[in-house]
């Protein structure tokens, strides 16, 4: 078992303190992974959090290997009939915690939620979830957790600044596959393959990751203008010589995430394409040096466009600046933006991803993520930004 992560559970208590809460009662796995330090697998692990007292963690008998290794030690397994096991496991620690009467934090408006490690089928709380836990908690009144849950999540302890560095490193791994597999006439599908095989097979067993997995999206080409769009698809076109070919990578390692972005020509690079990345990366490199403890969100991004803007490129780029990262890849605080007032904080996580996209030509983003530091920031990814393979 892991030592408990002290600032972490500090931060913890005082939010819950602050908000009115005798207890937090988790089981979105992105949750759980916070409080606990442990990733469920099925997602009906739960987590009885309480102001005074220890902490419970209620989770399936076969997950009890994996969390074993966590830094918690009241682990209940439950068997079988997973819904009503989890709830009477749920009234007996919330009776054992003496919190029959006490305000209970829930999770009731995630709208989006990272999935489990069985990301094919996950299992989240819904409206029956917490109907059966009312009625089951008559003496509680349940209030929303959701937004103290974000800000908690926010700011980072230094052992999960640890965590997000190997989720960073176990992608350049991904990143390095790619890059070396890049030639005239492999399909954009199979090079997003090469970065998640390698994802698996060398993230597994580094620094002691038990789960980690790569999401490769391949855009080459004329295609590759249109990775400014909230998802991207790798398709079976071949790249050719001269293309630009950009990919995006998000992979998790036991539960942390990273979200990188790199580009690449197929070749060597012509003028016009190596204008374009030299403005996408002085406008990373001038947004990060903005950075500092208590600047509003939106001053990187403006940082970026003026950048851009200036180098004639201003009109092409679409989106935002980034967003947190931590136990999801999209954490909503802090959000780099236009009109975002919200003060950046020491011990964020978050993206910064400026980007140019021309239709009919090609698009280019360059995405790392940093640790924002009292003045300025550090970048969990040192993987190289140079264009040319």
């Amino acid at each position: 078992m892991a030592p408990v992560d002290a600032e972490k559970r500090r931060r913890i208590l005082e939010g819950m303190r602050g908000d009115g809460m005798q207890a937090l009662v988790l089981r979105y796995p992105e949750n759980v992974v916070y409080a606990t330090g442990y990733w469920p697998c099925f997602g009906w692990s739960t987590c009885v959090y309480p102001l005074d007292g220890e902490p419970v963690l209620i989770l399936p008998e076969f997950e009890l290997p994996y969390a074993r290794k966590s830094e918690f030690g009241d682990l209940r397994a439950i068997r079988e009939d997973y819904a009503e096991s989890t709830l009477r496991a749920v009234s007996q620690a919330v009776s054992e915690l003496k919190l029959e009467r006490a305000v209970l934090g829930v999770e009731c408006s995630f709208e989006t939620v990272a999935a489990n490690h069985v990301g094919g089928e996950a299992n989240f709380p819904n409206a029956p979830s917490f109907k059966r836990m009312r009625a089951k908690l008559r003496g509680c009144k349940m209030v929303d957790a959701t937004s103290l849950l974000y800000r908690l999540r926010s700011v980072k302890s230094a052992r999960e600044v640890e965590k997000l560095l190997v989720a960073n490193k176990i992608a350049e791994k991904g990143l390095q596959a790619a890059r070396d597999a890049l030639k005239p006439g492999i399909r954009e599908s199979e090079l997003a393959s090469r970065a998640e095989g390698a994802i698996h097979s060398r993230g597994v067993g580094y620094r002691g990751t038990s789960r980690a997995r790569g999401f490769a999206f391949v855009m080459s080409g004329p295609l590759s203008a249109g990775a400014w769009m909230p998802f991207n698809i790798s398709t079976s076109r071949r790249i050719r010589e001269g293309d630009l070919v950009l990919m995006e990578l998000n992979a998790y390692a036991d539960g942390y995430w990273s979200d990188l972005t790199r580009v690449w020509t197929c070749g060597k690079p012509a003028p016009r394409q190596l204008e374009i990345y030299d403005a996408v990366l002085g406008a990373q490199r001038e947004a990060i040096a903005s950075l500092s403890d208590g600047v509003p969100a939106e001053k990187p991004y403006l940082e970026a466009k003026k950048i851009l803007s200036q180098a004639g490129y201003g009109a092409h780029y679409p989106h935002g600046l980034g967003h947190g990262v931590g136990a999801r890849m999209h954490e909503p605080i802090p959000a780099l933006g236009p009109g975002s007032k919200e003060p950046l904080r020491k011990g964020m996580v978050h993206s910064v991803e400026p980007g140019v996209y021309i239709p009919g030509y090609g698009g280019v983003r360059i995405e790392d993520d940093v640790l924002d530091l009292k003045k300025g920031a550090a970048y969990l990814s040192t993987f190289e930004r140079a264009l040319e393979t």
